[in-house]
């Protein structure tokens, strides 16, 4: 077999074998960099897309059961990661390290793309093949291994993320190969680019913006060394932008538009206004460009501790963060409408189109770090750029480049492994974001619970206490001090915290908070309310296999033997303990000889 592998190699030419090479060693690079990932568990809006949502939860592959994984989603828009996330269930009985695996899988295919756009864009600009193709290697494992990718890495549902900015950046390099093809058929260039462009959009809504990052690159990349206005229609497509751009301003400034009554309507559960949010997001992107240029480890969470913009001058950083946007995308036009320099307007427009829907109008968190996924391909193709200028240089400047380039590339593979085990369980990881964001009410109250979840009585009971002095109305802190009332016996006390944090949460309380509220009502003797809310956490969460435990006592206690034999099936089914499944069918045989 290697003989056979070594004579195909030598079919090929030298600089397809070095692409080959490099590919193989990306291929192990990223894999090794995230191979402590796939012992990271579920988190946040994992369990509302995936392990509380059955349609996910398929054991047999069918074609029945792909379709209904892809049509009754939480986001049945996002057809494509809710299949990817049926086939990971199936694989995997559910645990998280199978999809922590297909993860790291598509992110490493996202590399080998990244190294395929940055080698074809290097080409429009400079020659030597063998040089370009190191290059573009260097930009690939720079964007690959940077720790601003480890949430959309690491953080299971952000797949819905890294699937979207894949397919858009595979139908944007199929279209500038089909333009730039010679003498031979285009079109299965431009049919892959339209099924990506088909794929994206199945994958999350901001795809729907390629058409635009097409159109850049038309401009930008394939007429890089050409006239700029080619065709008439080509003044249509240059004004296009500002079109759009000018029906927004009105759209969100008149507060009488489409887009400003959506927006408004999410705005009414934030802690921050629209204008808030467009004032502040300048500073965000600016925030993040500075931990993509000082990768320190500690500088990456989950949260941060972001102070909003009231004003354009409250803090006086959002005056100076929005000129320096406005004043990047200045540039950046440009160096568009330049002869030769258009290529690198198109890196430079990059960030803000990529931005222009997460981190502008829409209600979403302020700031959260896997939007930087799509974004930074520009700003590692923009470091190879760099690179080859060096190399263009003299030789001190080109071997004082490289090594720096390779310090700060191992630099980045340190501070992404140092980030990852903090994901390990939802206890390390707000842990560490505590640590980066020492003033946010809602990390300490959700840690309060958690530690309690986790058996860590005292630091729950003292978390809770400082959180409530800050916020009151804090209800995860509620939900902790009224579960470690129950425990202390004193039931009436937990039973009015468990009710206020059902009226603060709007009565959006987690399973597990549903099961202890449940536990006090059993232990009040309240058997059909104890009842109730069981059935309201197995609604949620079908497949843990405690809650069927808990509910079969409750039912054991009114005499609902066959209720007991149904709940005590299910637990047996879901439980992983030999010995806890022997017990619970041991009870199954013993206890209820007669019928129900």
């Amino acid at each position: 077999m290697y003989s056979k592998l070594n004579y195909y190699m030598r079919l090929l030419n030298n600089n397809t074998r070095l692409i080959l090479i490099l590919a193989l060693l990306l291929l192990c690079l990223v894999p090794a960099t995230y191979h402590k990932a796939p012992a990271n568990g579920f988190h946040f809006d994992d369990y509302f897309n995936i392990v509380r949502h059955p349609s996910i939860w398929m054991t047999e592959f069918t074609l029945e059961g792909l379709y209904k994984a892809g049509s009754e989603g939480l986001l049945p828009s996002r057809a494509l990661p809710n299949i990817s996330f049926a086939i990971d269930w199936w694989r995997g009985a559910g645990k998280p390290g199978t999809f922590q695996q297909t993860n790291i899988g598509l992110h490493t295919i996202a590399t080998l793309l990244v190294f395929a756009f940055i080698f074809c864009l290097l080409r429009q600009h400079y020659t030597n093949n063998k040089r370009l193709i190191w290059i573009a290697f260097f930009g690939a494992t720079l964007w690959a291994l940077h720790p601003i990718q480890t949430q959309a890495v690491t953080y299971i549902v952000q797949r819905m993320a890294s699937m979207a900015s894949l397919f858009i950046m595979l139908s944007t390099l199929a279209y500038i190969n089909g333009r730039l093809t010679v003498n031979k058929p285009r079109w299965a260039w431009f049919a892959l680019s339209a099924l990506a462009f088909a794929c994206g959009a199945l994958s999350k809504e901001i795809a729907w913006a390629t058409p635009a990052f097409i159109l850049l690159a038309e401009f930008g990349v394939v007429r890089h060394k050409q006239s700029l206005i080619q065709f008439r229609h080509d003044y249509l497509w240059l004004s296009l932008p500002i079109i759009v751009t000018l029906y927004l301003i009105v759209d969100i400034t008149s507060g009488a538009g489409p887009l400003y009554a959506y927006a408004q309507e999410g705005y009414a559960t934030r802690d921050f206004t629209l204008t808030e949010r467009l004032l502040t997001q300048p500073r965000v992107i600016a925030f993040h460009l500075s931990q993509i240029l000082w990768p320190m480890p500690e500088r990456f969470s989950l949260e941060h501790d972001f102070i909003i913009s009231t004003s354009l001058f409250n803090p006086l950083t959002t005056f100076f963060a929005l000129l320096g946007l406005l004043a990047w995308c200045c540039f950046g036009l440009w160096l568009l409408f330049k002869q030769n320099t258009r290529i690198f307007g198109f890196l430079l427009l990059w960030l803000p189109l990529t931005l222009a829907i997460e981190s502008s109008v829409i209600p979403l968190e302020m700031i959260f770090e896997h939007r930087m996924y799509l974004p930074s391909i520009a700003l590692a193709t923009t470091a190879a750029f760099g690179l080859a200028a060096a190399w263009q240089s003299s030789r001190r400047t080109a071997i004082i480049t490289t090594v720096v380039a390779i310090a700060f590339c191992n630099f980045c593979i340190f501070s992404t492994m140092q980030r990852i085990p903090q994901w390990k369980n939802i206890v390390s990881l707000l842990e560490s974001a505590l640590d980066n964001a020492p003033n946010s009410t809602r990390l300490t109250g959700n840690l309060s619970l958690q530690y309690l979840l986790f058996d860590e009585k005292l630091k729950a009971k003292n978390m809770a206490i400082e959180t409530l002095k800050r916020d009151d109305k804090n209800g995860t802190a509620i939900e902790a001090l009224a579960i470690l009332l129950t425990e202390e016996n004193k039931l009436e006390e937990a039973q009015i915290k468990f009710r206020q944090a059902y009226s603060i949460s709007g009565g959006a309380m987690q399973p597990d908070l549903m099961s202890r509220w449940a536990d006090l009502e059993y232990k009040l003797g309240n058997y059909r309310r104890a009842i109730d809310f069981y059935l309201k956490a197995i609604e949620m969460s079908p497949r843990e296999a405690h809650y069927h435990w808990r509910i079969s006592k409750v039912y054991e206690a009114t005499g609902n033997c066959a209720a007991v034999r149904t709940h005590l099936g299910h637990y047996i089914s879901y439980i992983n303990n030999e010995d806890a499944k022997r017990s619970a069918r041991y009870q199954l045989s013993n206890l209820f000889q007669s019928p129900a």
